[in-house]
């Protein structure tokens, strides 16, 4: 028995595995707006809200904490941007009244047929920087085009007294025209964020680093986690039986010198 030449076709059946096998998810950064200056009317108070503190793009306050796009490991983004933001807030009240106002969205990069727009990807996130200085009574995310609305209720990802990262899952969560968003927003023309005061205190809310992720893999969603990039499960596979392979070899180079020396 020749072990060179064993230890050879094992070496090429190896360096086969590895260039044959799936390679490992990768996310990207497709679309992002930091508010790092004004952005103009592609976002905006939408008609009939009722924010009673400062509302629109303000300078100078925006998102320190959360990285909405930590999980790309091929094209990455800015966030926390920490320059501006979009800001709803509600004033101080005598005289406790409902109070609720939205962020309306008609950017065209986070508004399109991203298998389009945005080819080679198996899934797509959507996140962005919330802060709340209080849990808002309710945060609705809406996306219609007039006739069809999907509405999901991100409220469970907030948290009072700082900011709090929201993922969006485009296949599941959403109470509309169907359980799901066909062809992810395809068609769509709008997106509102939507939040409402709980209680008579003055309220601070903003918005920041909304930020769009393609990911290689199915694997990638939202709903409170985000997208990771993460080897799939044949690679994980092949990973373990070259390791394998290797503790072979070591033994079949033990088991010639044991012949050599006999």
């Amino acid at each position: 028995m020749n072990m060179k030449n064993i230890r050879a076709g094992l070496g090429l059946w190896c360096a086969w595995a590895l260039v044959s096998a799936p390679a490992w998810a990768v996310v990207d950064v497709l679309n992002q707006e930091l508010f790092n200056s004004n952005p103009g009317g592609s976002y905006s108070v939408l008609g009939g809200s009722s924010f009673s503190g400062a509302s629109g793009y303000t300078g100078g306050f925006g998102n320190t904490t959360e990285d909405m796009d930590a999980s790309a490991d091929g094209i990455g983004g800015g966030s926390p941007s920490g320059a501006g933001s979009f800001q709803g807030s509600f004033a101080a009240q005598g005289v406790p009244s409902p109070e609720t106002g939205t962020l309306r969205i008609t950017d065209a990069g986070f508004l399109t047929d991203y298998a389009t727009t945005y080819p080679g990807y198996a899934s797509y996130s959507l996140g962005f920087a919330f802060y709340a200085s209080v849990v808002p009574a309710d945060f609705i995310i809406t996306i219609g085009n007039g006739v069809d609305t999907y509405l999901y209720n991100a409220l469970s990802q907030v948290s009072g007294g700082g900011w709090n990262d929201i993922w969006l899952n485009f296949s599941s969560g959403w109470i509309g025209s169907g359980s799901s968003i066909p062809n992810a927003l395809s068609g769509m023309t709008y997106m509102d964020i939507t939040w409402s005061r709980n209680g008579t205190s003055a309220q601070q809310f903003y918005v920041d680093d909304l930020t769009l992720l393609g990911n290689t893999s199915e694997g990638g969603g939202g709903g409170g986690g985000g997208p990771s990039a993460v080897p799939e499960p044949n690679t994980v596979n092949l990973l373990g039986f070259v390791a394998l392979m290797g503790l072979a070899l070591r033994r079949f180079r033990g088991f010639d010198k044991g012949l050599l020396a006999t």
